[in-house]
């Protein structure tokens, strides 16, 4: 197992205005190339960033 790296973390808040904790969905996909890692918050899960890191 590697070390995580923060470095090569990138969080994204995709809402505007307040939500509470409980709302929150979070997504997490990573790049098999750069082995960055990409963090997006808001109130429903990224489903876009989950369609396109998906190979059809």
């Amino acid at each position: 197992m590697v070390n995580f790296n923060p470095n090569k973390l990138q969080v994204k808040y995709l809402y505007s205005g307040d939500i509470d904790l409980l709302s929150r969905k979070y997504t997490l996909t990573h790049s098999d190339f750069t082995g960055e890692l990409f963090l997006s918050i808001d109130k429903d899960y990224d489903y876009q960033k989950l369609k396109n890191s998906m190979y059809v």
